[in-house]
């Protein structure tokens, strides 16, 4: 029969374990943004009125710039004349733009890629509670800091960045159409997308538009302003490959079709401001690529390695690049380049993180890169020509990373179990000791001409705060590790314990004895609960 002693420790066991599965949501789960952060300024002018942001839904960067026989076949296949499957992206990366591969981090899905791409910082956790599928936690983005937006494409992105922001606008296809099916016609999502982008140009206003209050007047002096940012979602890709695998062939044929796209949509912005006009600047990527069995998610290269072409207004080309780049190594699984598959020449690729996406973006409109941005901005894609532009984005993207840690900084001393018991208070991340001196060294050298010295400055500063941001969101580790693990060694001493002496109390009572078993295990539970957090306080220490 079961005692109630025992039913009160099986309880227990329960409530123990609980509250530890509650301890690991709370700790990975919990967004590490902060809010409070003080804004930074941008002390420079931006060359683009405009910027538009093509993010092509499960394109592999390989699947893009390899060659193919002229009748569409895989290199491997030898047969005719090799030609690129994206001739106008390929041009534009080999001519007039930059090109490289955007390195992305797991989870490689929709959600995370466009909050790297457009927000600058890798996936809030937070975010597993909603399926990445919604905001857990409002943060800053590119479009948030336009002056007016147009968001286009699948119903399961643009309202991440169009809902609640009355300058944005939004146009999106019905949820149905968001069709996997092998049958389906996954391209005509993509013409679609490029249709409605090329209708705004033209001033076309829809009736929900037009009920919020928009006019034909309204909405073409919104589009002929200065920070305008077009946002085109193409999900064609990402069906396809699910449906077909990124090595088939109605994925290529869907990677034809959205280079047609972008061809034609250059054209209808050339021809809708006039070819002098040089205000538009061209960013187009991937949010995520997809494994060679047609899947996402996790970590394989051809999840994280997506295509990055950009072109326009203060873009660097291929010809201006400087001889030595050491921030444009290539990297990953098709390092160095396949020239001969690729058509492309190694020397010219420049690779980048996908969190770095955003304070490019900002740096081409004139902007400090959004709030809660944690990239480095990638310098060697802005035009040499305008070496103010470069040091002044450099110097914003350095601030703005130093007004993170700061803030992050003041929330971990308030917030810090670890920082609370030191005699001391919360340690400091030390190579930032004298980061506001930097800082002022950088807008100094800056302010004197000496802009490749203040660029070096400010990306070191940049890149040290980041190292101090991921300081800070780790201070707790080894108490929290410690508090858990003697919590594990001390339940299991204790239920050891237990089983040992009431054996020992039982064989004792036949002989007449007996012990107090409580006390003893107790006891020993408590020693070892100690035992195991003063020896990760000494090892985290």
């Amino acid at each position: 029969m079961i005692s109630s002693g025992q039913n009160r420790l099986v309880a227990f066991g329960i409530v123990l374990h609980a509250l530890l599965v509650y301890a690991l949501f709370d700790v990975h789960f919990t967004s590490p943004l902060v809010h409070g952060i003080e804004p930074v300024t941008a002390a420079f002018a931006g060359p683009a009125s405009r910027l538009v942001v093509i993010v092509a839904d499960g394109l592999r960067a390989d699947r893009l710039f390899e060659l193919e026989d002229r009748n569409g076949r895989e290199t491997g296949a030898q047969r005719g004349e090799m030609v690129p499957r994206a001739p106008f992206l390929h041009r534009i990366a080999r001519e007039s733009g930059r090109w490289g591969v955007s390195h992305a981090r797991p989870p490689t899905e929709s959600r995370p890629g466009h909050v790297a791409l457009l927000a600058g910082f890798w996936e809030d956790p937070s975010a597993i509670t909603k399926g990445w599928q919604a905001n857990a936690v409002e943060f800053d983005h590119l479009l948030n800091q336009s002056s007016a937006a147009w968001a286009i494409g699948a119903p399961s992105v643009v309202p991440l960045f169009s809902k609640g922001i009355p300058h944005v606008r939004s146009r999106m296809y019905a949820e149905e159409l968001e069709d996997f099916a092998a049958s389906s016609n996954h391209a005509a999502l993509d013409e679609w997308v490029f249709d409605r982008a090329i209708e705004v140009l033209v001033g076309n206003v829809t009736e929900d538009e037009q009920r919020a209050g928009a006019t034909l007047e309204t909405e073409r002096s919104a589009l002929e302003g200065d920070k305008v940012v077009f946002l085109l979602h193409l999900l064609g890709l990402d069906s396809a490959g699910h449906a077909h695998k990124p090595s088939g062939e109605r994925y290529a044929e869907n990677i034809r079709v959205v280079d047609a796209g972008v061809r034609r949509l250059a054209a209808a912005f050339e021809e809708r401001f006039g070819p002098e006009d040089g205000g538009t600047a061209f960013l187009f990527t991937a949010d995520h690529g997809m494994s060679n069995r047609g899947a996402h998610g996790d970590g394989d290269p051809g999840c994280t390695e997506t295509p990055f072409v950009a072109w326009g207004a203060g873009i660097a080309s291929t010809a201006s690049r400087p001889a030595v780049e050491i921030a444009c190594v290539p990297r990953g699984k098709d390092a160095p380049t396949p020239e001969a598959e690729w058509g492309l020449k190694d020397e010219e690729r420049c690779d980048i993180e996908q969190a770095d996406v955003a304070s490019l973006g900002a740096s081409l409109l004139g902007i400090p890169p959004p709030i809660h941005n944690s990239g480095v901005l990638p310098v060697s894609y802005l035009s040499p020509r305008r070496s103010d532009l470069r040091s002044g984005a450099a110097v914003s993207n350095a601030a703005q990373l130093l007004s993170v840690y700061r803030r992050k900084s003041a929330i971990t001393a308030e917030s810090s179990l670890t920082a609370y018991l030191s005699p001391s208070g919360l340690q400091a991340y030390k190579p930032l000791a004298l980061a506001e001196d930097r800082l002022r060294d950088a807008v100094s050298a800056r302010q004197s001409g000496h802009h490749n010295d203040a660029i070096d400055m400010a990306q070191r500063l940049a890149r040290e705060c980041l190292d101090g941001i991921t300081y800070l969101h780790l201070y707790d580790r080894w108490l929290l590790m410690g508090t858990i693990t003697a919590c594990f060694l001390a339940w299991i001493v204790f239920l050891g314990s237990k089983l040992v002496l009431e054996q020992l109390d039982t064989t004792a009572r036949d002989q007449g004895n007996g012990i107090d078993a409580d006390k003893v295990h107790s006891m020993v539970a408590f020693v070892a609960a100690g035992g195991g957090l003063g020896l990760f306080w000494v090892w985290g220490g």
